[in-house]
C-alpha cells in the first residue's frame, strides 16, 4: 500500500500560510510605522509635560486639524492612539487624553448646549468640574474664555477600564459637527488678560464654592499660577501683525 503523504503536506501548506501572514503584518506594521512618523505631531498632543503647554499650543493644534478637514483629522486621530498604558506624561495627561479634548472641542458647538458633546469616559480629573459648573466649562478640563483656552487639570485618576479611543471618536463624528472656522491665536498680551478675567468672573467663584476652597488657600493660588503660566509663557510678538489693512495701505 502506497503511503499516505496528505497529513504531512497539510501541514506544510499551513506553515506556509503562517509565513505569509507574518510577513503581510510585519509589512502593514512596518508602513504604519512610516506613515506614523511622517504626521505632523501638535506640540500640545506630543509635550509629555503639560507646564511646558501655552494657550498658544492649544489653539495652533485645534487650528491645525480644523485646516486638515474632518476626514484627514480623523484618520490622524486613529494613528496617533497608542494604548492606554504606552504613552507615559511627566505630569498626568497622556496622548489619548488629550486627543479627546481636541476631539471634544472640534465637534462640540459652543453656542448651542444641546449640542455639546460628553467628554471622554476614562476617570476623574484633579481638579474635577463639578457637575454644577459643568454647564459652565462643557469641554473640561479644556476650558475657554475669552480668546483663550487652557487646560485646566494636570493629572486624572484612572477608574476602572478607559473608553477606547476608537469608540470616542466614532462618538463624536456621530453626534457632533466638526467646526469649520480657525480659532483666533492668543497674543502674550491678550491671553494673561483673559485668564485675570477668569479669576474674577461668576464661573470661576461658582467653581471654587463647589470644590469647597477660597480664593486666597494655598491650593488655589498654586492652581492659579499653573494657569497663569499656560498665558505667560507664549513668547512675545516681536514683529507687527500683517493686516489686510495694512498690506493694502503697504501695497499703495
Amino acid at each position: 500500500m502506497r503511503p499516505d503523504y496528505r497529513p504531512s503536506f497539510a501541514r506544510v501548506l499551513n506553515y506556509m500560510m503562517q509565513l505569509v501572514m507574518t510577513f503581510f503584518v510585519m509589512t502593514l506594521a512596518q508602513n504604519h510605522v512610516l506613515a506614523d512618523s511622517e504626521l505632523f505631531i501638535p506640540k500640545f498632543i506630543s509635550e509629555r509635560d503639560v507646564t511646558n503647554v501655552t494657550s498658544k499650543d492649544i489653539a495652533e493644534c485645534l487650528n491645525h486639524y480644523i485646516a486638515l478637514g474632518e476626514e484627514k483629522s480623523l484618520v490622524e486621530f486613529q494613528a496617533l492612539v497608542t494604548d492606554w498604558y504606552a504613552f507615559s506624561s511627566v505630569d498626568g495627561l497622556m496622548r489619548n487624553e488629550r486627543i479627546g479634548m481636541i476631539c471634544n472641542v472640534l465637534f462640540s458647538d459652543f453656542d448651542d448646549t444641546k449640542k455639546r458633546l460628553r467628554r471622554l469616559e476614562i476617570g476623574s480629573f484633579l481638579p474635577e468640574c463639578p457637575d454644577s459648573v459643568a454647564r459652565n466649562w462643557p469641554t473640561w478640563p479644556l476650558v475657554r474664555h475669552g480668546d483663550t483656552f487652557l487646560v485646566m487639570s494636570r493629572c486624572r485618576i484612572l477608574v476602572g477600564i478607559p473608553e477606547p479611543m476608537k469608540n470616542y471618536i466614532e462618538f463624536c463624528q456621530k453626534n457632533g459637527q466638526f467646526r469649520r472656522a480657525p480659532f483666533p491665536l492668543p497674543t502674550r498680551e491678550r491671553a494673561i488678560g483673559d485668564v485675570q478675567s477668569l479669576f474674577k468672573s461668576t464661573e470661576w467663584h461658582s467653581f471654587l464654592l463647589e470644590c469647597g476652597v477660597g480664593d486666597e488657600d494655598a491650593g488655589t493660588a498654586y492652581f492659579k499660577k499653573f494657569l497663569l503660566l499656560q498665558a505667560e509663557n507664549i513668547p512675545s510678538c516681536t514683529e507687527p501683525i500683517l493686516t489686510e489693512k495694512s498690506a493694502v495701505s503697504d501695497d499703495k
